[in-house]
């Protein structure tokens, strides 16, 4: 009976993320023009402010699930906020979780290639900043999209890409450590089941 409700509060958890998620994306357009729907577009401070609800609902589903007091809440919310981002850059990094504009970094207008040298493309307002693994999975599309690049400057990329990879797996593995160190084993089941810890 736990783990159903807790798989049922995780899927519940995980479809309000993507329709706020969704909606916030699809309203965006230009300043002062409409969003997808024909009504106003979001403001900047507007996705920012949906995106801050949509993490302190994320957090409240957390402490509900975990049955923590106020007082351990305390303890546990900034370790489990840390394994959740760290979480995402370690096996989402490149997936395009922080809303980098841009996307691919296809051929520019002209055919001319990308350049691998331009500033890093930046996050959409209200969308959380991209993570280093992303950074660095853009940063190899780049210079994939750039028929010209040799192998020297692909395997480059491809050696930054895996760097960032193996460093968010250890910044997550002592963030994990630091969070089992202070649940109950009850709270550790949890933890499992929401996908936290291992």
């Amino acid at each position: 009976m736990f783990r159903k409700r807790v798989l049922l509060t995780l899927a519940v958890a995980v479809a309000a993320s993507l329709a706020i998620m969704g909606q916030a994306i699809s309203q965006q357009g230009p300043p002062g023009g409409q969003g997808r729907g024909g009504g106003p577009a979001m403001t900047p401070e507007q996705q920012q402010q949906r995106m801050d609800q949509f993490r302190q609902q994320a957090m409240d589903r957390a402490k509900q699930d975990l049955g923590a007091t106020d007082e351990e809440w305390k303890v546990l919310s900034p370790l489990v906020e840390k394994v959740q981002t760290l979480s995402r850059a370690s096996r989402m990094g490149g997936m395009g979780f922080g809303g980098v504009r841009g996307g691919r970094g296809g051929p520019q207008p002209g055919g001319k290639a990308p350049d691998a040298t331009a500033a890093p493309a930046t996050p959409r307002p209200g969308m959380p900043a991209p993570s280093e693994v992303d950074l660095k999975v853009q940063a190899l599309r780049t210079v994939l999209d750039n028929k010209e690049a040799t192998p020297a400057q692909i395997k480059e990329a491809l050696t930054g890409v895996r760097d960032a990879r193996a460093k968010a797996d250890k910044d997550l593995k002592k963030a994990q450590k630091a969070l089992r160190d202070v649940v109950t084993v009850r709270q550790e089941a949890v933890c499992v089941m929401n996908g936290w810890l291992d």
